[in-house]
């Protein structure tokens, strides 16, 4: 028995050790990589990203729910690459996402040597563009980042009758968005059953279109405005047509939505590209199917997609369903002018307009309205007891008006991503070589846009969308991966019921980007944002075996027991599994607030011979 007790007593000291050696090794894991991330963040000295000859280097930086990538084309002078930014920015949402987007901009403007030659914004979220405006922007120092071209979607230009009057719906819609929520909390009225539930929604439908506070207060806007104004005078063409559209923001058109009140002052997005077009030497309007140069590239072509002319694609964010469903799954919103938003600005909750007795706006006559403050001394007791009793607010009608809102609100963000910049780079001979597709957060009519046009027209060769997407070599996943931003069919073809084959299910053997954080996608969201999808996550999966780059490094929503992505495991170049000639590698830098993790991961690819 003593016998017996010995052993067990051994056994358990052997646990404990066990134990503690694990929990040391784990220590001196943390305190090696914490070490990493301050000599990291301390570094005096970045090194230049300089692809090898022949060769385009594609970084995607890691800050989390946000774009930013760097692609480095390879010159005849090695030392000397072209850089392309597209796009700089993060969500509100993301924890510390003011510093982590510092971080990588110093990373970015050492490894470019202060000097980008083409910068991409692609569309009006603040998840794209609150970096140039952020605080600490390099972009807003006084020896600024050097600019030669910005490429800009059509829908941005100045003086273009459809662009301006796209422009000025949206402009109106928000207006009549912020009114409604401002009108909802300055009253008691969030105290009705599901105001503040609708309330908040809307708020973060907004979130795309707004940055962190932290990042970008009115202090910072009157700092971009007045930095904005000294980079004013004696320039380029597109400085005058951009100042021009800077002093245009802000301001709704002159119809009857001014009537629910104007917007002041330009937006921080707004403000971004307005900073960006004062401070590049030439802005280009870039036109569906155009065909693009990158200075002093041999055997590299950008290929406009989107966004499209067409105000029915324009406006189609969500899927349609296949022939013989509603015809509202093609959905319409305030692009269209339709009369439902239309009725909603002049809604008398907005305070818009003067009242009447017989106003048709309300659903009864004046002396039968009540205020919907939530207050009941001034009211009968007819009302007190029944129509605001605790077991009648199920019935009650007070906040509906609100829900417009929120379709507006969705519409708004669904037709802002719709206006997204898409950009494939086709590399080599032209088609025939490999492709890098950035699909921005293009949604539904967008991506249905490219087939109806041609591309490299006047190049000697032309190909198709279809042409572009078997030859997809690189895709970054469009909006974080949700539901409606990467295609598999073309409801307009109809072989069968299903549709035609589409979008990703012709791409193969690829490797995919997806700039998520699940943990920002998901915080403070009683339904959280599906980002990625997961029935289109499994699919890139299939398509990329498993080589999949995300900013938060996991595999969520699968289950953790799946096989984990295939990324970069080394600070040095290592190869691609399953793709000859293609090398990548994780940064030595580390990020020194939020969760820890490489800066950003580099992918190198060759560019063949022409």
């Amino acid at each position: 028995m003593a016998e017996k007790k010995t052993v067990k007593r051994i056994a358990v000291k052997k646990q404990i050790a066990t134990k503690q050696a694990v929990r040391k090794r784990a220590a001196g894991s943390r305190s090696a990589t914490v070490k990493l991330r301050k000599k990291s963040a301390t570094a005096a000295q970045v090194k230049r990203l300089l692809p090898p000859p022949g060769e385009v280097i594609v970084r995607m930086y890691r800050q989390g729910l946000g774009d930013c990538f760097l692609l480095a084309f390879a010159t005849e002078n090695p030392a000397d690459p072209r850089y392309v930014l597209i796009d700089c920015g993060v969500h509100m949402r993301q924890t510390e996402g003011r510093k982590r987007l510092l971080q990588v901009m110093e990373n970015l403007t050492a490894a470019t040597g202060n000097h980008l030659h083409v910068v991409v914004p692609t569309h009006e979220h603040a998840d794209h563009l609150v970096g140039f405006v952020q605080k600490g922007s390099p972009f807003l120092k006084p020896d600024p980042v050097s600019i030669d071209n910005l490429w800009l979607a059509w829908t941005e230009k100045i003086g273009d009758p459809q662009a301006d009057r796209l422009r000025a719906k949206r402009g109106s819609a928000r207006t009549v968005i912020e009114q409604a929520i401002k009108k909802t909390k300055e009253r008691a009225n969030r105290r009705i059953a599901g105001i503040k539930q609708l309330t908040d929604r809307v708020e973060r439908i907004l979130e795309f279109e707004k940055p962190d506070a932290k990042m970008f207060d009115a202090a910072d806007r009157s700092a971009v405005e007045a930095r904005i104004a000294s980079l004013g005078g004696p320039g380029g063409a597109n400085k005058a047509v951009l100042a021009a559209y800077l002093r245009r923001f802000g301001t709704a058109p002159p119809t009857a939505l001014t009537t629910v009140g104007q917007r002041e002052r330009a937006s921080s997005n707004e403000l971004a590209l307005g900073l960006l077009g004062m401070l590049a030497n030439h802005a280009e309007y870039c036109e569906p199917g155009q065909r693009l140069a990158i200075p002093d590239v041999d055997g590299v072509r950008a290929y406009v997609l989107g966004p499209p002319r067409a105000e029915r694609l324009l406006k189609q964010d969500k899927p349609a369903k296949l022939r013989g469903s509603s015809e509202h799954e093609f959905i319409e919103t305030y692009l269209s002018g339709g009369s439902a938003s239309f009725a909603f600005a002049l809604s008398p909750a907005l305070g818009s307009g003067a009242e009447v007795n017989d106003d048709l706006r309300y659903p009864f006559a004046a002396e039968l309205r009540r205020p919907i403050d939530g207050s009941k001394s001034s009211l009968p007791p007819l009302y007190r007891h029944s129509y605001l009793g605790a077991d009648s607010a199920w019935r009650r009608v007070d906040g509906d008006w609100l829900g417009s809102a929120e379709t507006l609100a969705l519409n708004l963000d669904g037709d802002t991503n719709n206006t997204s910049l898409v950009l494939a780079f086709e590399l080599g001979a032209a088609g025939v070589g490999p492709v890098l597709l950035f699909a921005a957060d293009a949604q539904v009519g967008n991506w249905l846009s490219w087939r109806d046009q041609t591309y490299g027209k006047g190049g000697g060769t032309s190909c198709t969308a279809d042409d572009l997407l078997n030859r997809t070599l690189l895709y970054k996943a469009g909006h974080h991966g949700s539901h409606n931003a990467t295609l598999k069919f073309d409801p307009r073809a109809r072989p069968g019921e299903g549709g035609g084959a589409y979008g990703l299910e012709l791409m193969s053997d690829i490797i995919a980007m997806i700039p998520i954080d699940r943990a920002a996608a998901d915080k403070n969201m009683p339904t959280p944002w599906r980002m990625p999808h997961r029935p289109l996550y499994e699919r890139l999966r299939e398509k990329a075996d498993r080589r999949i780059l995300r900013a938060d490094g996991e595999i969520a929503p699968l289950s953790a027991n799946e096989l984990e992505d295939i990324k970069p495991g080394s600070t040095a170049w290592e190869a691609v599994p399953g793709k000859p000639g293609l090398f990548w590698r994780s940064a030595d830098e580390t990020f020194s607030a939020g969760t820890p993790g490489p800066l950003y991961y580099d992918l190198r690819i060759p560019i063949p011979n022409r």
